[in-house]
């Protein structure tokens, strides 16, 4: 194993250890750059306008069909303007796909999105770092990173990542070239 590569082992280790993971704004290059395989990349388009490019990373191990299981990273670099709200509504309808919510949950699970999400820019990145079982942890990317914020429900989290990563998504092109089950 190279010294390279145990670093970033042992930056993995101690990034899923860490209480207070991403609290300063070098957690999210740490967080992204220590889980060394990229899995796949998708450039989403709508309606011929571009969205945001998303790149997902994964430690070693890393088994597309058992993505929720799995420590990963999803960036999106956005490339137009949009409200953070706006991206938490979109979000919901998307999670629905998946399984439709009872209210409650469906507005619970929307004020804790709204609540967090920023308005971003064009150029800007949102990173959601995926821990299995526990939660999901976002920092922003303007011109540095600032910690965001979390959704500390396992379930929210791991509906969040189905978003894109779920066989019922409702871009599966993206989902396979993300998990890298499409050829690059």
């Amino acid at each position: 194993m190279s010294e390279l590569t145990r670093r970033k082992l042992c930056g993995v280790v101690a990034l899923l250890t860490s209480p207070m993971l991403g609290a300063q704004s070098a957690g999210a290059d740490l967080w992204f750059e220590s889980l060394t395989q990229e899995q796949g990349r998708h450039r989403f388009k709508f309606w011929g306008f571009e969205v945001y490019d998303a790149v997902l990373r994964a430690g070693p191990g890393f088994e597309p069909l058992t993505y929720e299981r799995h420590p990963m990273a999803l960036a999106l670099t956005y490339a137009r303007t949009f409200k953070g709200a706006d991206i938490a509504r979109r979000s919901i309808e998307e999670i629905e796909r998946q399984l439709a919510l009872e209210p409650n949950l469906r507005s619970r699970w929307l004020s804790q999105m709204s609540a967090i999400f920023p308005d971003v820019e064009a150029g800007d990145t949102l990173l959601g770092a995926y821990r299995p079982g526990q939660k999901l942890q976002f920092w922003r990317r303007g011109t540095q990173w600032q910690w965001v914020g979390e959704l500390s429900d396992p379930e929210l989290a791991r509906r969040f990542m189905g978003i894109w990563l779920a066989p019922q998504t409702s871009q599966v092109a993206m989902r396979a070239a993300l998990l890298g089950l499409a050829p690059r």
